[in-house]
């Protein structure tokens, strides 16, 4: 699992590579946690969506709509990848208990069988 550091540092990258306009935003000014991507980025609705999508694509994620309407700084980005990873890292989790438990039934039920 990404730290919340590492999170901001790709986020932060993507950031920079997707939008060639600020790129001179990234070696004259430091890009932090609070920085509104309206306001401060000059981002307009649109080029927050695509900015999503890259970072949806980036991270093997979905940030559901009604998360991705209420974005608009970067902590609020990290927040939701976080959120994102740690919903797939659970459902992973559950997914190898029903596997692990699914063989052991199925393991048992060919020896019962078998007797």
């Amino acid at each position: 699992m990404l730290t919340k550091l590492q999170i901001f540092a790709e986020v932060k990258k993507i950031l920079i590579e997707s939008n060639p306009d600020l790129k001179f935003i990234g070696k004259n000014q430091l890009i932090t946690h609070a920085f509104n991507l309206y306001n401060d980025l000059g981002m307009d609705s649109l080029d927050v969506y695509e900015f999503l999508i890259i970072i949806d694509k980036h991270f093997n994620i979905s940030i559901p709509d009604n998360d991705a309407g209420n974005i608009s700084t970067l902590s609020d980005v990290c927040a939701c990848v976080q959120k994102e990873l740690m919903k797939k890292q659970e459902m992973a989790k559950t997914l190898t208990k029903t596997v692990t438990e699914t063989k052991k039934s199925f393991i048992q039920n060919i020896f019962t069988k078998t007797k």
